[in-house]
Parts: structure tokens; C-alpha cells; sequence
């Protein structure tokens, strides 16, 4: 059991400590996009963090991620908020159409992407305590022009239970949106560099633990080379 955590340690230590080091020497950078690149899916390849300025949160359209608490299967927890953002001109469009997601207007072009905003419920109900409190109606066609910086979570990234739920809420597949969470800023080179020597030190401790204990050589008590002669 020893050696098992050992290696544990030494095999997850290592491999997070050569991502802290490129990290160190190259830390993820926020960039700013517009909304209309966004949507038309003109995004670059290494997009980490982003930010959108001219975007529009469309709170006809949010819904919020709930689960069942564990001690409780009758009441259940806010997990997370998610809120389209879009143009104003798509809003438009979108309120000129059925309620219903399956009825709104393509995107911008055969490229074209959802982009869903996730926030933390406290955070939500922070900052749009009004809109929050209509949850139940939602009567209201709710536009507010925000900007929007966060991290971009890729399909390998979301939690299942996430994705799944945005299946089957706004009938979208992972490719199909970019999934922004929203407040989380890039780290610094110098809380990589924190990090990365944890890491270091676990692995560490891992190999101290994963290597093998010389045997002690017995020798009889009152006996030795000397006794010999």
C-alpha cells in the first residue's frame, strides 16, 4: 500500500509538475473577442480565457442546473445558472420566434455557435437579484449588455451531468456551443510557480515513499568481523 501511494503520488506530482513549468514559462493569457466572432464560431484555436465586451445576456432563455441534494432526494440545490449571450439583433430575432429553443433562427453561418455564460447561483443572485426572483414567470423579454470574461471550457472539460443537462435543455451538443465560466481569471507566472513546486514536492515525497527499503544485514548479538580473529 506503501508503494502504491508512492507511485500515486510520484506519477500525478510529475505530470502536473512539467504542465506547472510550461505554464511558468508560458501562463494562459485572457483575450478579447467579439460577440459577433463568438457566435460565428471565429474564435482562435488556443482560446483559454476570453472576454466579450458587446455582448448581450438573453434572459428570456436562462435556465438554471439544479440537483438533488444527497441527504435530502426531495429538495434539490443550484448547481449552476446558465444564460445565452448573443447580439442584440439575434435577441430580436429570437423574440420574434416560438419560445421554444428548437424554433430559433441559425446562427451566423454553418460555423455558428451558442454562447452559454455560467454563473455561480450566489453570483446570479447577486447581481440580478430582479431577474433571479422572476425565475418562476420569466414574463419579461430581460436584455442586459454585460461584459462577459471567464474561462472556455472545452467538451472534455464540461462535467457530464452538465453537458447532459444542456442536451437536453437547450438541445445543443458540445460542439454546437462555447461554455464560458464566467469571474474565473488565468493564473499568474507567479501562483503557476506556487503551484508548480507543490507539485514538485509531491512528487517527492512519492518517490521517497515508492522506493524500495534496503534490507538491514542481521547479525548475531555479541558476534562480529572482529570476533573472528
Amino acid at each position: 500500500m506503501r508503494r502504491f501511494i508512492g507511485f500515486l503520488l510520484l506519477a500525478g506530482g510529475l505530470l502536473f509538475t512539467i504542465v506547472g513549468i510550461s505554464k511558468v514559462i508560458s501562463p494562459d493569457v485572457m483575450q478579447t473577442v467579439s460577440i459577433s466572432d463568438a457566435l460565428s464560431g471565429k474564435l482562435p484555436d488556443d482560446l483559454d480565457f476570453v472576454t466579450i465586451e458587446d455582448g448581450t445576456l438573453y434572459f428570456n432563455d436562462y435556465i438554471e442546473h439544479t440537483k438533488e441534494q444527497k441527504d435530502n432526494p426531495s429538495n434539490t440545490r443550484t448547481v449552476r445558472v446558465l444564460v445565452p449571450l448573443v447580439d442584440d439583433q439575434l435577441a430580436r430575432e429570437w423574440d420574434a420566434t416560438d419560445r421554444s429553443v428548437e424554433a430559433r433562427p441559425d446562427l451566423r453561418g454553418e460555423n455558428g455557435k451558442f454562447v452559454l455564460v455560467s454563473f455561480a447561483p450566489d453570483e446570479f443572485l447577486t447581481e440580478f437579484p430582479s431577474i433571479a426572483a422572476r425565475n418562476a414567470t420569466r414574463e419579461d423579454q430581460v436584455y442586459v449588455d454585460r461584459k462577459v470574461y471567464g474561462e472556455v471550457l472545452s467538451k472534455f472539460q464540461i462535467p457530464k451531468d452538465v453537458a447532459e443537462f444542456i442536451r437536453t435543455s437547450f438541445k445543443l451538443a458540445p460542439e454546437q456551443y462555447i461554455y464560458i465560466k464566467q469571474g474565473k481569471d488565468p493564473l499568474s507566472s507567479q501562483e503557476n510557480l506556487i503551484a508548480t513546486c507543490v507539485f514538485a514536492g509531491a512528487t517527492l515525497i512519492g518517490f521517497l515513499l515508492f522506493r524500495k527499503k534496503k534490507p538491514k544485514r542481521y547479525e548475531e548479538p555479541g558476534f562480529s568481523r572482529v570476533d573472528e580473529y
